[in-house]
């Protein structure tokens, strides 16, 4: 009688699920269209430690706004895009930067271009009007080569629980590989659009070759952790709030410790 009760609950049951919207599983497709634009505001928030030759511990803030273009596909599917900086704040106390440029002013230059798949896999980058020093800092960042938002998505559908890794691969003045690991924790409303709340972390150890600018070489230890909030619609991060850590250590000569926060809104235009 019990186990018949059940039954009968369930039954009564898995109407008013559908009809609440329930999300068990979806495909995540980038789907932006080429008259639309995607405004997006990247708040950070860093601290950051030297040690060595130079001793200096400093908070760098920034807040900057993108707007990102898009172009008609290819012939093998793929979306031509391009960014550029429509507003930047950047505070920062440290004395070091100070003798390194304008990093507000190269921010508020820098344009980036390249391709990406509906999966938000991303090819021929390429980065215009930034100064050595910045092309440096943008360079240590596998983040920006995971996928046009930090992701590429799986081929198969997403359900809670669903896990895939995508390893990112650096050349240049950083070489070596990260992998980026996601896992699907929960599928939610967020501002009225349905979301797929994605846990991401990584970690791993990179290689960096400063010889051109007349040190040595060492490594990169880098972490990111977090959530971002993928739109099921269009496959545009909404949200992001990741934790990201970094030690460079240049044996001899400087240990650079950061550790901060990335705070990242989207919304389509």
């Amino acid at each position: 009688m019990r186990l018949l009760k059940t039954s009968l609950l369930a039954v009564v049951a898995l109407p008013l699920l559908i009809q609440a919207g329930v999300q068990d599983s979806a495909k995540l497709r980038f789907n932006v269209a080429s008259d639309q634009k995607v405004t997006m505001n990247i708040v950070t928030d860093t601290k950051t430690t030297l040690t060595g030759m130079m001793e200096e511990e400093s908070v760098t803030k920034s807040t900057i706004t993108t707007v990102y273009s898009f172009g008609k596909k290819t012939e093998d599917g793929w979306m031509p895009y391009s960014t550029e900086n429509t507003s930047v704040k950047y505070e920062s106390d440290s004395d070091a930067m100070g003798g390194m440029g304008d990093p507000e002013g190269s921010l508020k230059t820098v344009k980036t271009s390249g391709e990406v798949s509906d999966r938000g896999a991303t090819r021929n980058l390429k980065v215009e009007g930034i100064d050595e020093m910045m092309a440096m800092f943008s360079e240590m960042d596998p983040s920006s080569k995971a996928g046009i938002f930090g992701a590429t998505y799986p081929e198969e559908a997403i359900k809670v629980g669903s896990a895939w890794e995508h390893p990112v691969k650096m050349q240049g003045m950083v070489t070596g590989e990260i992998p980026f690991k996601y896992e699907v924790v929960a599928f939610e409303d967020l501002d009225g659009k349905k979301t797929a709340k994605i846990k991401v972390y990584s970690s791993g150890k990179l290689q960096i070759d400063l010889s051109s600018m007349g040190a040595g070489a060492g490594d990169i230890t880098a972490n990111f952790s977090g959530f971002m909030w993928v739109d099921l619609a269009n496959g545009v991060a909404s949200k992001t709030d990741m934790t990201v850590g970094q030690v460079m250590e240049i044996p001899g000569m400087i240990t650079v410790t950061s550790k901060g926060t990335v705070k990242t809104t989207a919304k389509v235009n």
